[in-house]
C-alpha cells in the first residue's frame, strides 16, 4: 500500500472523525494503534516529511530498527481499516447496501426459512414506499434473484416464480438504465465527441413503450429521450409538472439526472443567446437550489451546472439572490475550481448589472474578474470566458471604454482557439464560428458612417433565416436594433 493512499485517506477524513476512528482501531494490534495516534497528531498531514517511511516506523514499533517490510505490512492493514471505517460509515445511512449485505450472509446459513422472511420483508417495505424509481428495480431484481438461486427453494411452485419477479424487474431496471444513457449520451455529443450506441437506445425506447404505465418515472425519461432524440418538441410546462410528479418516486442521484435533462434543454438555448426559457430555467433552479438537490454523493456541486443558476439569475434580474447563492453554496465547488468559478460568476453578474445600470464601472469590475482567471485554466470554461469577454468588450467600447483592436484581437485568438481544438464536437464549434463571423460584421457596421438602414436590415435577415445554429443569435440581433 502506497504512501500516497495512506495520506490520501487521512486528508479525507474530518477533523471531527478522528477520536471515532482511534476508537476503531482500540481492539486492534498496538502497532497500528501507536501508528495511528502518531497520525491523529500531525493530522492533516500538510508536510512529506510527517508520513515518511521512517517517521511512521519509529511511531509503531519505537526502539526498533527500520524494516522495510514490516513498514509496508504495516501501512497496509492501518489502510484497510480505514478503509473498512469508511465503508461501515456507509452501511449506517445506507439501508439498501446493508440489507443487500444481510442477505448475502444469511443465503450462506443454514436457516432457509430466515433468509425468505428477510427478502420478503424488505421487498414489502420496498412496495409500501413511494420509490420508483431505478434503484426501485434494480434492488427488487437483486432480491429475486438471491430466492431464485438458493438450493432449497423450490422451482416448480407456482406461488414462488422468482424467476419472473426477477426478469420483470431486471428489463425495468436496464430500461431506465439504458434511457437515462442514452439522453446522456446525446447530451454529451453536443459539446464533445463521444460515441453513442443507437442500438441501445432503439430497444431501450421499444421496451419502455411498451411499459409507459409501469411508473410515471418511465413517462418523464421516455419523454427526455424523445426531445434530445427530436421525436417530440420541448414542453416546459408539462416535463415540469412530470418532474414535480416524479421527484417522491427517485432516489437523490435520479433527481438531479432528471433535472440536468430537463434543464439541459433550456439552457442551451439560454447560452445560445434565447430568452424565451429563462423565468422557467430560473424556477426550476430556484427550487433545486432550495431543496438541496444540486449538492451531489461527494458533498460537491457541479461547477458548470453552478455557473448556470447564477447566469440566469442575474439574466432575470435576480441580482440580490444569485449574489446570495453565490456566497452561500461556492464552498460546495471542488476547491481545484472554486476561485475560477466564483470569478466568472461575478463577472457574468456584473455584465448583466452593467447591461442594465449603463455604467462602465460595471462592465471594468466584469472585465477584471475574467482577467484574473486564465481562460486555459479550466478547459471547460475557455468558450464561456472568451464570449464573455467578446461581449464586456463590445459594451466598452460602446460607452468609448475599450478599443477596437483589443476586440479583433480577441476574435481572432477565438477563433484560433475553435479551429485547433480536437474535443469540441462539430456542431459547437460551428455555432461560436457563425456568431464571430456574424460578430465581426456587426462592428464593421458600428464603425460604417455611411451605413444604412437598409444594410442593418439586410444583416438581420440573413441571421434570421440562416438554417445553421448560430451562438448568442438573439444577442446579435438586439445589437442590430441599437445601431
Amino acid at each position: 500500500m502506497s504512501r500516497n493512499t495512506l495520506s490520501s485517506l487521512m486528508r479525507i477524513l474530518k477533523s471531527s472523525e478522528l477520536e471515532e476512528v482511534e476508537a476503531f482501531f482500540q481492539n486492534e494490534k498496538e502497532e497500528y494503534q501507536r501508528c495511528f495516534q502518531y497520525l491523529g497528531q500531525h493530522y492533516p498531514l500538510k508536510k512529506e516529511s510527517q508520513y515518511s517511511n521512517e517517521h511512521l516506523f519509529a511511531a509503531a514499533y519505537p526502539g526498533e530498527p527500520y524494516n522495510d517490510q514490516k513498514l509496508r505490512h504495516l501501512k497496509s492493514g492501518i489502510c484497510r481499516l480505514l478503509e473498512d471505517y469508511l465503508v461501515l460509515g456507509e452501511l449506517k445511512t445506507d439501508e439498501k447496501s446493508r440489507q443487500e449485505l444481510l442477505i448475502r450472509a444469511l443465503a450462506k446459513r443454514p436457516d432457509y426459512n430466515l433468509f425468505k422472511n428477510t427478502i420478503t420483508k424488505r421487498i414489502q417495505k420496498l412496495d409500501s414506499g413511494k420509490q420508483r424509481g431505478k434503484a426501485y428495480f434494480q434492488e427488487k431484481a437483486h432480491h429475486y434473484q438471491w430466492l431464485y438461486l438458493h438450493p432449497e427453494t423450490e422451482p416448480l411452485n407456482p406461488e414462488m416464480d422468482y424467476l419472473r419477479h426477477y426478469i420483470e424487474h431486471l428489463e425495468r431496471f436496464f430500461t431506465l438504465t439504458s434511457l437515462e444513457l442514452a439522453t446522456e449520451s446525446i447530451l454529451l455529443h453536443r459539446n464533445i465527441q463521444t460515441v453513442t450506441s443507437p442500438l441501445l437506445s432503439d430497444a431501450a425506447t421499444y421496451i419502455a413503450e411498451e411499459q409507459a404505465e409501469v411508473s410515471a418515472v418511465f413517462r418523464l425519461f421516455l419523454a427526455l429521450f424523445y426531445v434530445y432524440s427530436k421525436r417530440r418538441p420541448f414542453d416546459a410546462p408539462t416535463l415540469k409538472a412530470q418532474l414535480e410528479d416524479c421527484l417522491p418516486q427517485m432516489d437523490d442521484i435520479e433527481r438531479r439526472m432528471a433535472l440536468k435533462f430537463i434543464l439541459s434543454f433550456p439552457i442551451q438555448e439560454a447560452n445560445w443567446g434565447k430568452g424565451t426559457y429563462e423565468a422557467f430555467i430560473f424556477d426550476l433552479y430556484k427550487q433545486s437550489v432550495d431543496a438541496q438537490l444540486l449538492i451531489g454523493l461527494n458533498g460537491t456541486i457541479n461547477p458548470g451546472h453552478f455557473i448556470n443558476i447564477i447566469i440566469i439569475g442575474a439574466k432575470t434580474g435576480h441580482f440580490n439572490w444569485a449574489e446570495k447563492a453565490l456566497a452561500t453554496h461556492i464552498t460546495y465547488i471542488p476547491d481545484n475550481e472554486r476561485i475560477t468559478v466564483k470569478n466568472f460568476c461575478l463577472a457574468s453578474i456584473y455584465y448583466q448589472k452593467g447591461l442594465k445600470t449603463k455604467r462602465p464601472a460595471d462592465f471594468k469590475y466584469a472585465l477584471d474578474l475574467l482577467d484574473v482567471s486564465p481562460k486555459r485554466s479550466h478547459e471547460k470554461y475557455n468558450i464561456r470566458h472568451r464570449s464573455l469577454l467578446i461581449r464586456i468588450l463590445y459594451e466598452l467600447f460602446l460607452m468609448k471604454q475599450a478599443e477596437m483592436d483589443e476586440i479583433d484581437k480577441q476574435v481572432n485568438n477565438f477563433k484560433s482557439y475553435l479551429r485547433n481544438n480536437k474535443r469540441l464536437s462539430a456542431v459547437l464549434k460551428n455555432a461560436y464560428d457563425h456568431f464571430l463571423d456574424y460578430f465581426k460584421t456587426l462592428c464593421r457596421l458600428l464603425l460604417d458612417p455611411d451605413k444604412k438602414a437598409t444594410d442593418v436590415a439586410a444583416w438581420k435577415q440573413q441571421i434570421q433565416v440562416n438554417g445553421t445554429t448560430i451562438a448568442l443569435k438573439d444577442w446579435l440581433l438586439e445589437k442590430a436594433e441599437e445601431l
